[in-house]
């Protein structure tokens, strides 16, 4: 493909190479989102609810030689060759209750289980053989749920200023992230939550 940027001498030898800029790369992704919002009074408060799902169908690089890897599902933290992957399947839920000055939230997520990498292939693969150059023990990267809790309150009378407390639990179930290792780390630290259960309290204000 690149024979017509080479002009030969009439002896063959090679008189000149012209470089030029070439697109050569692509990228192609394929998906949907689904959401869902939803409100109502509760009492003296009201509460809301909110649900983001997000489907990965493709992901395909298609590099400068011409292979195309389909990296929708990879969740493993092997970004060599082209990028990372995604999960098939992310969703993303959020209740509130406010009243008054509080506020309260529970918010989780969830990763879809994958591959820790779509060139290779694992036991739990159709097609394995050990004989095979590309085999790995396990190709298969967990799914992973995650709980946070959030509370704010605003302070009645802060002197003409909105001042706002608050306090927050990420990881609550203190979740460990898959095992997916690799040079970048033992998971992928991305998607998953490497740190585990963290605590955090502050104050916002705004003059």
């Amino acid at each position: 493909m690149y024979c017509d940027l080479v002009d030969l001498n009439p002896n063959g030898s090679v008189a000149q190479v012209r470089t030029v800029f070439q697109n050569l790369n692509r990228l192609q992704t394929k998906g949907f989102d689904i959401e869902v919002n939803y409100a109502h009074a509760v009492g003296a408060g009201t509460l809301d609810a909110s649900v983001l799902a997000t489907r990965l169908e493709h992901l395909a690089t298609t590099d400068i030689t011409g292979i195309t890897i389909d990296r929708a599902g990879v969740t493993g933290n092997n970004v060599s060759g082209g990028g990372a992957g995604l999960p098939k399947w992310q969703v993303n839920a959020l209740l509130t209750y406010a009243t008054g000055p509080v506020s309260l939230s529970v918010e989780g997520r969830f990763i879809d289980d994958g591959l820790f990498d779509s060139t290779l292939i694992g036991p739990e693969q159709a097609g394995y053989s050990v004989n095979l150059p590309n085999s790995i023990n396990t190709n298969h990267v967990a799914s992973a749920v995650y709980v946070n809790l959030g509370a704010r309150y605003r302070l009645p009378n802060a002197g003409g200023r909105n001042v706002e407390l608050f306090a927050g639990v990420q990881n609550l179930l203190d979740r460990d992230p898959p095992v997916a290792p690799s040079n970048q780390g033992s998971t992928n630290m991305i998607l998953f939550d490497p740190l585990g259960r963290a605590y955090r309290a502050g104050v916002r204000m705004q003059f």
